[in-house]
């Protein structure tokens, strides 16, 4: 099978694993996945009962939605996404979360930090 077969339809799982946690926004890198959403495209394929399942979910006069942020901007979730990678099973972090995870959110708090400062 394709490789980036595969990958759409993680991404599209994940999209749609977001969707039923989350109130209002999900926020994804997969520009194509996005796309194939808000195009109402329903490619006759896995990927096509998935995106069906996320516009019902979007549907029925909720406030969900999703939104494409590129990578560089959503440097968390691509480190979860990259740490998920290793791991076989539904995992749920509530106090705690990775290290690798942590270092990244202290990076861009510390970077934030600084442009503040250059900004007074």
């Amino acid at each position: 099978m394709d490789f980036h077969y595969n990958l759409r339809v993680a991404q599209t799982m994940s999209l749609h694993c977001g969707l039923m946690l989350a109130q209002e926004v999900v926020e994804t890198d997969a520009k194509v996945v996005v796309d194939m959403i808000n195009k109402v495209e329903n490619p006759r394929s896995e990927i096509g009962l998935i995106i069906l399942d996320v516009l019902k979910l979007i549907g029925n006069g909720s406030e969900r939605r999703v939104c494409f942020v590129p990578r560089k901007a959503n440097l968390v979730a691509h480190c979860l996404a990259k740490c998920g990678l290793s791991i076989e099973r539904d995992m749920v972090w509530l106090e705690e979360c990775p290290q690798n995870v942590t270092r990244v959110v202290l990076v861009i708090a510390h970077e934030f930090c600084i442009s503040l400062y250059f900004l007074w």
